[in-house]
């Protein structure tokens, strides 16, 4: 058991920290190529119905995020609430 309060515990050493630290976050390469408009565009050749499969739903869904840095969100939903069975 913990008997004594976490803010008297010891500092962890710098060496410590530098490498539990998170990298910085670095941007998808090629990510946000195209703008939402475009996507939306290329969707519609696209049928919703033909994507009722979760598998083929998530890779488009994630190629669009990709495409447009998860500018294209709401045309995806869009998009996708387009099959009648959803």
């Amino acid at each position: 058991p913990l008997t004594e309060p976490v803010a008297n515990a010891a500092a962890a050493p710098d060496a410590l920290l530098d490498l539990i630290r998170r990298p910085d976050a670095s941007g998808a390469s090629g990510a946000g190529e195209f703008d939402a408009e475009r996507v939306e565009l290329m969707l519609s050749g696209l049928k919703a119905t033909d994507y009722r499969d979760q598998d083929k739903w998530l890779g488009l869904m994630m190629a669009c995020h990709h495409a447009s840095a998860g500018d294209a969100r709401q045309e995806f939903i869009d998009w996708s609430t387009s099959d009648p069975q959803y």
